[in-house]
C-alpha cells in the first residue's frame, strides 16, 4: 500500500528505513541487556561519534554549505568524480574537527557544571507536586 502512495522506489526505501528501524531497536534492547552481541557498540570509534553527534547535527549543514562556496564558488550542487568527493571528504573531516571542539570545550564543561549542582526539595514543593 505505502508502495502504491509513494511510488515503488518510495516503497523500497520505506521499507529499508522500517527495517532499519527495527534492527536498531533490536541492537539497542540487546546493548542493554549487557549482550555479547552488543560488543560492537561499545567499541571506541562509535562510542566517539555518539559524544560528537549532536554537534556534528547541528554543523554539517553550515560546514558544508561554506567549503562548497569557499572552493567550488557556488552553494551545493551536483559534484561528481574527484572535486564532489574531495569536497564532500573535507566537510566531513571540518565537521568532525569541530563536532570535537564542541564536544571537548563547550559540551564537556557544562555537563560537569550541572553534576556538581544538586537540586534538593523542600516540603512545600513536595506538597504542590502531590
Amino acid at each position: 500500500m505505502v508502495a502504491d502512495i509513494l511510488g515503488y522506489k518510495w516503497g523500497n526505501l520505506f521499507g529499508t528505513l522500517v527495517a532499519f528501524f527495527w534492527l536498531g531497536f533490536f541492537w539497542l534492547v540487546l546493548a542493554l541487556l549487557g549482550s555479547k552481541w552488543a560488543a560492537p557498540l561499545r567499541l571506541h570509534p562509535l562510542r566517539w561519534i555518539g559524544s560528537v553527534s549532536y554537534g556534528s547535527y547541528l554543523l554539517h549543514m553550515p560546514i558544508q554549505h561554506a567549503v562548497f562556496l569557499a572552493l567550488a564558488g557556488h552553494d551545493v550542487g551536483d559534484y561528481q568524480g574527484e572535486f564532489g568527493l574531495a569536497l564532500a571528504t573535507l566537510s566531513l573531516l571540518l565537521t568532525g574537527l569541530l563536532a570535537w571542539a564542541s564536544f571537548t570545550f563547550m559540551e564537556k564543561p557544562l555537563i560537569r557544571l550541572g553534576h556538581r549542582h544538586q537540586f534538593q526539595t523542600t516540603p512545600r514543593d513536595a506538597e504542590t507536586a502531590a
